[in-house]
């Protein structure tokens, strides 16, 4: 379920009952941050009956459990992004067993509170100079101030925290000082009416580290996949179905190996509407992947320094796109402008049948699936590209 108002993805209960199964902890205290209807909160009640469970929201309308007659459940109405929020839930720091969230997927105005929040937490570093911040990093920081040494946090974050470069950085402080357990890849179905692909990662604070688990949830409900990493390859990604991907085959080589170089297109979408010439946009790639396309040599070369030209040998790929792995291409003759939500994978002679043929493979198809990242029109990154191995 979708909050458009406050980017909150709701969890469906068997999500709920997914998080609440894998913990081993038998707290006395839970929190859950940014509750909604509270299927986390729910689930954990369910699962253990005696411990103290506090829901937060900001969301006045939020459907939130009501105390119970034995105190052991209350409800506080107030923004997670504040600091002084151990203040506002009665409890002292570095004190609560469990926390628990599915925190909204947006970015919000970097405060004075929320860089507080996050230097107490040791996440700042990541974040240096960033004028927007992700708001489930703010909500994990606010878990770790709230956990206690050895107490468990679990969230439901969204794909950015766990493979995108830009947040390298943040994996890489949260490995150093924590132990993550376990990082689940749920299926792009949980949410309902988006496509959203989201993870679930149990961290125990300061713990000492080591092999993380990986999972992923198949769209049946139940893990299909599992894989364990070392904390190195962890922070360069931490979905399971990427490292399952890669991992079996490391003797073939990377396109990067192969001399590949991939340069993205510079015309916008404007540019595509507007141009005299033609740009080859999403649109134009053919029916069938792989298939070889003829161009007219109307494209020539202007010296304008945002011409990015695709020539016979290049291979073509949609940068960004719902379906981006099944619209690759290669030019058999002309040239023709790309604009910028192509990529051109230019690659030695003989490397070019290989690459293409690696791509359009059940392997190459897997790897760019467990690769490309977002909702909706889904993008990959020339980096993520060149790592895949054919």
């Amino acid at each position: 379920m979708l909050d458009d108002k406050l980017c909150k993805f709701y969890s469906p209960g068997w999500l709920g009952d997914l998080v609440a199964a894998t913990l081993q902890d038998l707290p006395a205290t839970i929190v859950d941050l940014g509750s909604g209807p509270g299927s986390l909160g729910h689930a954990a009640r369910l699962r253990w009956p005696h411990a103290r469970l506090t829901t937060v929201d900001i969301d006045p309308d939020a459907s939130a459990f009501t105390p119970d007659r034995h105190c052991l459940q209350n409800h506080v109405a107030r923004n997670v992004l504040i600091d002084g929020l151990a203040r506002a839930l009665g409890v002292e720091l570095g004190s609560v067993d469990v926390v628990l969230s599915n925190p909204p997927y947006t970015r919000v105005r970097r405060t004075r509170s929320i860089t507080r929040v996050l230097e107490r937490a040791g996440l700042a570093e990541a974040v240096a100079g960033w004028s927007t911040i992700p708001a489930d990093l703010v909500f994990l920081a606010q878990a770790l101030l709230l956990t206690r040494p050895g107490g468990t946090v679990a969230f439901v974050v969204p794909d950015t925290m766990i493979s995108s470069e830009t947040m390298a950085s943040v994996r890489r402080l949260l490995i150093g000082a924590h132990k993550i357990e376990l990082v689940i890849q749920l299926p792009r179905s949980t949410f309902g009416r988006t496509d959203a692909l989201a993870f679930v990662i149990v961290i125990k604070k300061s713990a000492l580290g080591g092999p993380i688990r990986l999972a992923a949830v198949g769209d049946a409900g139940l893990i299909s996949t599992r894989v364990t990493i070392q904390a190195p390859a962890g922070v360069q990604r931490l979905d399971c179905l990427y490292h399952a991907a890669v991992q079996p085959d490391p003797s073939r080589a990377s396109l990067a190996d192969l001399g590949a170089n991939v340069s993205r297109g510079r015309r916008n979408s404007r540019d595509v509407a507007t141009s005299s010439k033609r740009i080859f946009h999403t649109g134009d790639f053919p029916d069938r992947p792989g298939a070889a396309i003829v161009v007219s040599c109307e494209a020539v070369r202007s010296g304008a320094t945002r011409d990015v030209l695709a020539e016979p040998g290049d291979i073509l790929m949609a940068r960004v796109d719902r379906r981006l792995e099944r619209k690759i291409c290669f030019v058999r003759e002309g040239a023709v402008e790309i604009s910028d939500c192509v990529l051109r994978l230019r690659l030695p002679e003989l490397a070019r049948e290989r690459a293409l043929s690696g791509l359009l493979s059940e392997e190459g198809q897997i790897q760019i699936m467990s690769t490309i990242r977002g909702t909706g029109a889904r993008h990959i990154s020339a980096r993520a590209l060149l790592s895949i191995r054919v």
